[in-house]
């Protein structure tokens, strides 16, 4: 006689450590998912800013109060940047020496006068030094406005040489000038003259934070410099300008 046995279903045995793991991994994946693409973005942002911008620090105060010693950002060495150019951008330039193209410097300085245009200036004697501008194809003279200098630096804009001006630009020259008016080689001073735009290496674009401490060494006969912060731009290489 055959006989069936009623089958009986019994609840799978759940391992607690097991359980408490899976439950662990599911908190964990998304965080960990998170952080992967958090660091592909920054390690894209690296590559990107380090192609296609130059890591700067100003040495000098020829730019204070908008730019202090030290003080460090991004330039824009790019094309379309220095295509156009505008009155009031802050560009890096180079600055020759000695009659070689081989010797020179980085300069800092802001855009004052554009191509074509006329620039002079009046001494104030009482009230601030004046910037006059006559722009390509206009008839008169006007005030060129500084909101970003102090008191100090109007009374201090005219130059030495007023007997140059007025002066008008060639073409694909411009006229610059630092915002410490009292502290700073630029246009003003024949050593330096008009900028022409082959001489421009790029626009300032960003300033990040500041430089704390530069150490220059010789390592296997090769100049070493290494540079302390406040930001992680200063992982890149930085320029002196």
């Amino acid at each position: 006689m055959e006989t069936a046995l009623e089958k009986v279903e019994r609840p799978d045995v759940v391992d607690p450590k097991e359980e408490k793991k899976h439950k662990w991994e599911k908190i964990l994946s998304p965080i960990l998912t998170s952080l992967t693409i958090l660091f592909i973005v920054i390690g894209a942002l690296f590559v990107f800013v380090d192609s296609y911008y130059m890591t700067i620090y100003v040495d000098g105060s020829s730019m204070s109060p908008t730019l202090q010693n030290k003080e460090f950002g991004l330039v824009n060495p790019n094309k379309k940047a220095l295509e156009n150019i505008k009155r009031g951008d802050i560009i890096v330039f180079k600055q020759y020496s000695g009659g070689s193209d081989e010797s020179f410097s980085y300069y800092i300085k802001r855009i004052i006068a554009l191509p074509n245009e006329s620039i002079y200036f009046t001494e104030g004697f009482q009230e601030f030094d004046k910037v006059m501008i006559k722009e390509v194809g206009a008839e008169d003279y006007v005030l060129l406005e500084e909101p970003y200098l102090t008191d100090a630096a109007k009374l201090r804009t005219a130059p030495a040489n007023m007997e140059k001006f007025p002066l008008t630009l060639e073409e694909d020259n411009y006229f610059v000038m630092g915002d410490n008016r009292a502290n700073s080689e630029d246009s003003r001073r024949n050593i330096v003259g008009t900028v022409s735009k082959d001489r421009i290496v790029g626009v300032l674009c960003l300033i990040q934070g500041y430089v704390d401490e530069i150490n220059t060494t010789v390592v296997d006969g090769e100049l070493k410099t290494t540079y302390k912060g406040k930001h992680f731009y200063l992982l890149w290489k930085m320029r002196r300008y």
